[in-house]
């Protein structure tokens, strides 16, 4: 897409000079066209950045990262529909005679005979209050605007009930998290407080305790209940994939994958077993029996 532009640019460019204006006016809307259909890209870039968020931050920075994302998704759409509100008022024949424009905001000069700066902001105030179903002063008047008004307040009433819901569930989602991460250090707290232990001891374990809340566990496959509607054949290769890597650091599996595939696939289905560490934490333990 990003190849197609440049090149839409340059050639644009070379032959602005050497045709007709009216044939660079229909390929420079070509061009137009990619640019456009380009945006459709910050779909993909929403996702990939609430993968990498869910990957690499703590629950309260991805509410927080979630909640700027979603005003940040507002404002793109609402510039779109200030512009075509704009649009509408200063290209658009009117079957009134009048377009919004030409209405007196209070007691100032028309909207038309003000800076482009107020009159964009006074389309993006318009835009927004349409999708959060506010009010502005602003008010349609002709048929087009009255349509592109309807439209607008439609999209805007299941936009505002699904921003609100998705919005109440991430923070009771979070608040409830918080009271069990309180209710369980309560219960230290108490612990400690009957058995008397010492402040230095004491501090050290709520300490230890609050860095494990913290940490994110990793998943194991008896954690996706899911995971037990695949094939056997599938399953196998899906835990292949996965403990694979960590057995080829090893010269023996690897020269045992290199004989035989399938042993290996056979070693990961059946003998692995996963064990998920935190740091500090012990592997190996002098006197106990292995699993």
């Amino acid at each position: 897409m990003d190849a197609a532009l440049v090149c839409f640019d340059w050639i644009t460019l070379l032959f602005s000079s050497m045709t007709s204006s009216l044939k660079m006016a229909r390929f420079a809307k070509m061009g137009r066209f990619l640019r456009i259909a380009g945006l459709v890209r910050m779909v993909r870039l929403t996702r990939v950045s609430e993968s990498l968020g869910y990957r690499s931050l703590s629950e309260g920075y991805r509410l927080v990262v979630n909640v700027c994302t979603i005003l940040f998704a507002i404002l793109w759409c609402s510039h779109f529909i200030a512009c075509a509100w704009y649009l509408l008022g200063r290209r658009v024949d009117s079957d009134t005679g009048v377009t919004w424009v030409d209405a007196t905001p209070f007691d100032d000069p028309l909207y038309k005979n003000a800076g482009i700066f107020y009159q964009y902001t006074t389309s993006l105030h318009w835009s927004i209050a349409q999708v959060t179903l506010g009010a502005i002063e602003i008010s349609a008047s002709n048929s087009f605007e009255r349509m592109f008004n309807v439209s607008c307040l439609l999209v805007g009433l299941l936009v505002s009930s699904t921003l609100a819901s998705s919005l109440s569930a991430a923070m009771i989602n979070f608040q409830m998290r918080l009271s069990d991460q309180k209710t369980t250090l309560r219960l230290v707290e108490s612990f400690l407080r009957q058995y008397k232990v010492d402040r230095s001891i004491a501090v050290r374990v709520k300490q230890h305790i609050l860095e494990r809340l913290d940490e994110k566990e990793m998943l194991t496959d008896k954690d996706v209940p899911a995971l037990q509607l695949l094939s056997s054949s599938m399953g196998a290769e899906l835990r292949a994939h996965i403990y694979k890597p960590h057995l080829m650091r090893h010269p023996l599996f690897r020269l045992w994958t290199n004989l035989s595939n399938r042993v290996t696939v056979l070693l990961c289905d059946q003998a692995v077993l996963v064990s998920i560490l935190q740091p500090n934490d012990d592997l190996f333990v002098a006197g106990t029996e292995t699993d």
